[in-house]
């Protein structure tokens, strides 16, 4: 059987994943660091946080696809943590940014933008996608290396 993996955002970029149901890891936050280039902005971890809660999709994604996912989280390790779904507690792999060192920065609007649509189109709690929408960007404007049609007109802009 496939690993369960959580991703707190719908990842379709690994074929083979199928989506398994929506989950709460507790005791995280969600935070954005360092900053990418790709992005220009903060990107996306998880720091431990006594009784806060990060939302997301639990995913099964084949072993054998296991290094591909590793590849595209470059920068990030491997962390197996407790997931909390509607009917069950599941050990999952999610990632957390390499440097423990690294600093809070504020994701670009894009980046905000494509995690707003996963959680808005996984049906994550409406109240945990109000703090997503709260959470300030970095009022970045102009291209990033992505183009997917969610933010394509951002990228025009």
């Amino acid at each position: 059987m496939p690993d369960p993996v959580i991703l707190q955002v719908a990842d379709d970029q690994i074929k083979g994943a199928e989506y398994e149901c929506n989950g709460v890891l507790r005791n995280y936050k969600l935070d954005f660091v360092a900053t990418s280039k790709r992005w220009h902005g903060g990107l996306a971890t998880i720091k431990e946080k006594c009784g806060s809660v990060v939302h997301g999709c639990v995913w099964r994604v084949p072993e054998e696809l296991a290094e591909e996912l590793d590849r595209q989280e470059a920068g990030y390790h491997r962390l197996t943590v407790p997931i909390e779904c509607s009917d069950c507690m599941i050990e999952c792999r999610t990632y957390q940014y390499s440097d423990k060192k690294a600093r809070s920065e504020p994701p670009s609007p894009h980046y905000k933008t494509v995690i707003l649509a996963g959680a808005v189109e996984n049906s994550l709690p409406s109240s945990y996608i109000k703090g997503l929408a709260a959470f300030p960007d970095n009022g970045y404007k102009g291209r990033v290396e992505v183009d997917i049609e969610v933010i394509k007109h951002l990228n025009e802009a």
